[in-house]
């Protein structure tokens, strides 16, 4: 009787300590808060988005602001040039056409990183002004 007790509570004691310590463990999950509901929302907006026509005023209005949207990110020309040419046998004419104008201005514009994983909706009030 008394080996199935202290088996009992070796056994309690094992559970508390796997299921209490889960909290401690590190946790890769990552959700971002966003206006957009479904990956078909961002390529509507993304859709919108006329090169060389397309102003960053054009850009906040379907969601595009780094300012309010913690999933845009502005990228320096510095992170851009390694994306399109990793190598040095990738020449400055291989990139797309938009992407080797700004390759050759080297200022005065604006890269947005969109981060579209675990995006968590927003509600709509939040963005009405």
């Amino acid at each position: 009787m008394k080996q199935r007790v202290v088996m009992a509570v070796a056994v309690l004691e094992m559970m508390l300590l796997t299921t209490g310590c889960q909290s401690l463990f590190v946790s890769n999950q990552k959700t971002t808060l966003s206006r957009w509901k479904t990956r078909g929302d961002i390529t509507t907006a993304f859709n919108k988005i006329q090169p060389n026509r397309t102003t960053l005023r054009d850009l906040q209005n379907p969601g595009f602001d780094p300012a309010v949207s913690p999933n845009i990110k502005i990228m320096p020309y510095t992170d851009i040039v390694p994306l399109f040419m990793p190598n040095q046998n990738i020449r400055l004419k291989d990139p797309p056409a938009g992407v080797q104008l700004y390759m050759e201005a080297r200022q005065g514009n604006c890269t947005y990183l969109v981060e579209i994983e675990n995006l968590v909706s927003l509600p709509t009030l939040a963005y009405e002004s």
